[in-house]
């Protein structure tokens, strides 16, 4: 659904990009939380993995065929997490 689907995800144009020179750089950089991979199962042996994707200020959880929103995704249980540089 996701990779069949990405020119849909970002219906406005991102007008924050700036270009930045070559060299020092002295903003520093702020990211904001977008996404994250967690594993539902016993141990490492069984279960699998699923994706959390935040649009619009609203967490969906990406599970096989699934999609549902998720009231209170489990930050804290990530095995990757997914920022965007804002």
């Amino acid at each position: 659904w996701l990779f069949s689907r990405q020119g849909q995800l970002d219906d406005e144009p991102d007008t924050k990009k700036k270009d930045i020179a070559p060299g020092a750089n002295t903003d520093k950089p702020t990211y904001k939380l977008v996404g994250f991979i967690s594993h539902i199962g016993d141990n490492a042996t069984s279960g699998h993995y699923v994706c959390h994707i935040e649009k619009g200020g609203k967490w969906a959880l990406f599970n096989d065929n699934k999609v549902t929103l998720c009231d209170k995704p489990p930050f804290g249980l990530g095995y990757i997490y997914l920022y965007r540089r804002v």
